[in-house]
């Protein structure tokens, strides 16, 4: 059995990512009137300072270095608080992304945070396992013969679940991963129809 997951990587495989995680943080105030907010508690002033936090220890992740997939990454992403703009918000969640390199434990990381930003109180609300599959695998080497490349990638896909499964995957597609995710996401009909050639040699 073998996965090919047709994510857009102009055709290379990808046979390798990191690991993906994601973290909630949720911070607490007092709600009060903004027109005396000293009788609250921002929640959002709050998770402030733990977004600089984050800030703080991103630098330090450059030490942390693999052959082929880099350093580790963190970013957040999403930040949500309050309920009306005359009301000291009393809760304030935030998203975080956070991608790690094989050998590299994401305690460790949170720890990092931990260090500089004692109060934070994370949770991870989803974990993605990390893609691997042997570059001399034989379909591997068909694809190759037919111009591909092995190649790592930051992002996570299918692949990934295949793969901790103990089932060979790998991602390989025609187009670019810059197009994804975007508002017109977008394919060449040349790109598609030598993705259709390759596949099919």
């Amino acid at each position: 059995m073998f996965a090919l997951i047709a994510e857009p990587t102009e055709l290379q495989v990808v046979h390798t990512t990191k690991v993906a995680t994601w973290m909630r943080i949720e911070t607490h105030g007092k709600s009060a009137h903004a027109s005396q907010p000293d009788r609250g508690e921002n929640a959002i002033y709050k998770m402030v300072k733990i977004v600089r936090c984050i800030e703080q220890i991103t630098p330090g992740l450059k030490l942390f270095n693999h052959p082929v997939l880099g350093s580790p990454t963190i970013s957040v992403g999403k930040i949500q608080g309050g309920s009306k703009t005359n009301i000291v918000p009393d809760r304030c969640t935030a998203e975080i992304d956070l991608r790690t390199i094989p050998g590299q434990k994401i305690e460790a990381v949170l720890d990092q945070l931990r260090m500089v930003c004692p109060d934070v109180k994370l949770k991870v609300a989803q974990s993605s396992p990390p893609l691997y599959t042997e570059p001399s695998h034989p379909l591997i080497e068909v694809l190759k013969c037919g111009g591909a490349q092995c190649v790592s990638a930051p992002w996570f896909c299918d692949a990934a679940v295949f793969s901790a499964e103990r089932i060979p995957a790998i991602a390989a597609g025609p187009g670019n991963i810059a197009q994804a995710h975007t508002e017109d996401e977008w394919l060449r009909v040349e790109d598609l129809e030598l993705g259709v050639e390759r596949l099919r040699g």
